[in-house]
């Protein structure tokens, strides 16, 4: 909690600064990148045998703004691809999700730039999937079943999350008309307490906690236009 308080004390200084050009209009984009996130409470569920996950992720997603006088109001969601981990006949993926709404400020009051912290408030999951390879028929699943030898487990975590970025994107036509969007963000994602791991049978217990920190990079691809507030 300590970092949100210091971003929102930098953000606000930023946003009360000085008397500047503002303008008015919206962007949409597509965007993807790479993630690292702190993965090791699912690690704990692996056999030895197995290798850890290594915390990076492909991200891909989209997001759009709305700007008013400057200030920024939009949303983003990603959906996040990790490791795909094997050990003989067994594998093991782990990938997620996750959606923000958010809130920032442009500072730098250019024509066809736009720089512009973000704050955002959001929530997600990360789950990860145990399974056995190779093909099985309908009665093989059953006896499994049946012998409580399950041939897929799944282990899943979820939690509110906060946001703590900023996005840069420059558009070409900046003569107020709608315009190609090019541009990156980039930010630090996290948790405010630490959750339990739950299956489809309910929580897993005697298992350590976990809290989902990690940070981002993502390339922009969209388009947009603004108009100055007179």
């Amino acid at each position: 909690m300590k970092k949100i308080f210091l971003f929102l004390i930098a953000f606000l200084m930023i946003s009360t600064g000085g008397i500047a050009q503002k303008y008015i209009g919206g962007a949409g984009a597509v965007n993807g990148g790479s993630a690292y996130f702190d993965v090791s409470g699912f690690n704990q569920f692996l056999p030895e045998s197995f290798p850890e996950f290594s915390g990076d992720f492909l991200s891909i997603g989209g997001d759009g703004y709305f700007m008013y006088n400057n200030f920024v109001i939009g949303g983003n969601g990603q959906g996040l691809f990790g490791d795909n981990i094997k050990s003989g006949t067994q594998q093991a993926s782990i990938g997620g999700g996750f959606g923000f709404f958010q809130f920032g400020y442009d500072f730098l009051h250019k024509d066809n730039l736009k720089l512009y912290p973000l704050v955002g408030i959001g929530g997600g999951g990360i789950d990860m999937v145990f399974s056995t390879i190779g093909r099985f028929s309908a009665q093989d699943i059953q006896d499994r079943n049946t012998n409580e030898e399950y041939i897929q487990s799944n282990i899943s975590w979820g939690s509110v999350l906060f946001d703590l970025g900023i996005g840069f994107d420059y558009f070409p036509e900046d003569d107020g008309k709608s315009s190609p969007r090019i541009g990156v963000r980039t930010g630090y994602i996290l948790s405010p307490s630490k959750n339990d791991f739950t299956y489809a049978g309910g929580i897993i217990t005697e298992a350590e906690s976990y809290s989902f920190n990690g940070f981002y990079f993502r390339i922009v691809i969209g388009g947009g236009g603004f108009s100055k507030v007179e």
